[in-house]
Formats: C-alpha cells, sequence, structure tokens
C-alpha cells in the first residue's frame, strides 16, 4: 500500500508542476485537441492516449483486462460500475498503467490509457490497441 501511494504522490506532484508551468502556453493545443476526440480516432493530450469506442464500460472494462493479460502486465487494482472504470497495471520495470473508463452514451465509452509518469504514447498506443482488438472480438 505504501508503494502505491508513493508512486500517486510522486505522480501528481510532477503533474501539477508541468500543468502549473506548461498549461498558459499549451490551452490552445488542449481546446483544438479535445474537439478532435470521437469514435474511432485517437487523441494524445497530457500523456494520455484516448478514442471513444463502441462499448459500453463494463464491455471495454473486460476487453481491457484480458488485453492486459495477454500483454503480460500485472493488474494492480481495478474497478468499474455503469458510468465510469478505472484499472491500475504494472509494467515489469515497476512502470504503471493507468487506463480510465467513462461513459458517453449507453453503448459509446471514452477508453484514456497512460504508461509512465509522463506518458510514454507508443506504449499507450499498444496498450489501447491491444484493448481495441478484444472489444473488437466480442
Amino acid at each position: 500500500m505504501c508503494r502505491k501511494y508513493k508512486k500517486r504522490c510522486l505522480r501528481s506532484l510532477v503533474l501539477s508542476t508541468l500543468l502549473f508551468l506548461g498549461l498558459p502556453s499549451c490551452a490552445p493545443v488542449l481546446f483544438v485537441g479535445g474537439a478532435v476526440v470521437g469514435a474511432g480516432t485517437y487523441s494524445y493530450l497530457i500523456g494520455e492516449v484516448e478514442t471513444s469506442e463502441r462499448a459500453t464500460v463494463e464491455e471495454a472494462y473486460n476487453a481491457a483486462l484480458v488485453a492486459l493479460k495477454k500483454l503480460r502486465l500485472e493488474v494492480l487494482d481495478s474497478e468499474y460500475d455503469a458510468l465510469s472504470g478505472k484499472i491500475e497495471a504494472e509494467r515489469i520495470d515497476e512502470g504503471t498503467i493507468i487506463i480510465n473508463f467513462k461513459r458517453k452514451n449507453i453503448n459509446l465509452t471514452q477508453i484514456s490509457v497512460r504508461v509512465g509518469l509522463l506518458g510514454e504514447k507508443e506504449d499507450g498506443q499498444t496498450v489501447l490497441n491491444a484493448i481495441l482488438a478484444e472489444i473488437d472480438n466480442r
């Protein structure tokens, strides 16, 4: 428990500092990038790879668990309800993977993936692609 808390505290501190220092210059980019997100498109904002997919939160959540198992990533914590969900996993190098699910409507769920403290885009895309492949297999 202590290890998990320290990681979250460090992550929050680093992200807060980065946002404080860089947010004024990035605000227009964040707004434009946020407007592009839709079903079938990908977006990379503030270290997260995200997309919206035609699936319920439960379907997306279960697909993510299967995908993480196939990628041999250890799930540390996971939970979901009808409106949202979250999975926290760990890589062998102790880097964290955070997957968030947010219901947009009854059959549309926003899925976002952050790999590592600052967000590793390529690895996040790999995890997201594995989740989408599992959703397509259902």
